[in-house]
């Protein structure tokens, strides 16, 4: 619902993935979600879904003619998804650096960096210093939302 003051009534729905709540959006059964990209690019392609923005401060390569939420009226909203890899607590430091090498060289191959860019992803690579950085960072950014939302934390 739309209010006076310019707000709007959303409901949070739970879904188990991204797919099925691609498959409701698709029938009607929501207005409006926030995907992947990946997810949603195939949907996007082919017709099915329409990108109204994304969630980054800067565009999509991928999407240049879609704006940011902070474009659209959301002053420095951002929420970008992002993946680490990340082994046992214990895991000898010179395995961490053999698996990471391996990776940093990974995310260098054109034919990876291409199956990425296609997906909408950014590979961006680091040490698991980087990593850890990031881990803390997006940690301490969610904290008062979670906690002013008395939303339960999982163990």
């Amino acid at each position: 619902m739309q209010h006076a003051s310019g707000t709007t009534d959303v409901a949070f729905i739970p879904y188990n993935g991204g797919p099925a709540a691609l498959q409701d959006l698709m029938g009607g059964r929501l207005d409006f979600m926030f995907s992947n990209t990946s997810e949603a690019m195939p949907l996007i392609r082919g017709g099915k879904v329409r990108p109204l923005a994304v969630s980054s401060l800067k565009r999509l390569a991928l999407l240049p003619e879609v704006p940011t939420l902070d474009e659209s009226g959301l002053k420095g909203y951002e929420t970008v998804a992002w993946g680490g890899v990340v082994a046992p607590r214990g895991t000898p430091a010179p395995v961490i650096d053999r698996i990471n090498a391996a990776l940093q060289a990974a995310l260098q191959a054109p034919d990876v960096r291409k199956g990425l860019a296609a997906l909408g992803a950014e590979p961006a690579g680091g040490s698991p210093a980087q990593l850890r950085q990031l881990i803390d960072a997006e940690t301490d950014k969610w904290r008062a939302p979670i906690t002013s939302a008395h939303i339960e934390q999982l163990d």
